[in-house]
């Protein structure tokens, strides 16, 4: 029985280990770049291949909701 009760004890220490502390509630604030619109107008050349890009078909599916 001895046994068990060290297995089990071992086995609590471990997940206790794992758990870590709870850091939750302090959030960290990211330093983000400023984007600027930058106005410049695109050649023939790079339209083109902008509208090669954009005529290539995508599917994009989403599934919603939690997995265990």
């Amino acid at each position: 029985m001895s046994d068990d009760q060290d297995t089990m004890d071992e086995w609590a220490a471990a997940l206790a280990e794992a758990e870590g502390p709870d850091d939750s509630s302090e959030a960290h604030v990211a330093e983000l770049d400023e984007l600027s619109d930058s106005k410049h107008e695109m050649s023939g050349d790079e339209k083109r291949k902008l509208d090669t890009i954009l005529d290539i078909p995508v599917t994009i599916s989403m599934e919603v909701g939690r997995s265990k």
